[in-house]
């Protein structure tokens, strides 16, 4: 399997936004992306704002500020199938609701990282413009906090 990394920007916290979000591509999918890492840090001066990040299955891609292929980590490796989009979306993806994977609770002056088990991949359906969106819920102020995925498909 492919390896690939994507990352995405955002203001986040009031109102809630969508920092990325990782979907198919391709009309007609070859393979089922994975997410297995998940890096999410703010570069802002400190401060003490919290949010709440849910990673949720998604059904549409949104209209992002930025939408760029994954980059495979393996630089003679091949392009991979997924696109993904970067807040501030003006228009957010559609989750599917009841649909968290991971919930993730955010300080400004921490990193977070999760990485899963292996198996116990973020595993996006193989149909187009399907896949997997990192969006705040709830937060005390208004912060800018960058997010990474690790992917393999």
């Amino acid at each position: 399997m492919e390896r690939f990394s994507e990352n995405g920007l955002a203001a986040v916290g009031s109102p809630p936004a969508t920092l990325l979000n990782l979907f198919q591509n391709l009309s007609t999918p070859y393979s089922r992306a994975r997410i297995y890492d998940c890096l999410v840090g703010a570069g802002a001066a400190t401060a003490d704002a919290t949010t709440t990040l849910n990673a949720a299955r998604t059904t549409a891609q949104g209209t992002a500020n930025a939408t760029f292929t994954p980059i495979n980590l393996d630089y003679a490796g091949p392009a991979g199938q997924c696109s993904s989009g970067q807040g501030l979306f003006s228009g957010e993806p559609t989750y599917t609701s009841g649909k968290i994977l991971l919930a993730l609770a955010c300080h400004q002056r921490n990193t977070v990282r999760w990485v899963c088990p292996e198996g116990s991949e973020l595993i996006i359906a193989a149909t187009q413009n399907y896949g997997v969106g990192l969006k705040s819920t709830a937060g005390t102020s208004t912060a800018t906090y960058l997010c990474t995925f690790l992917h393999k498909e």
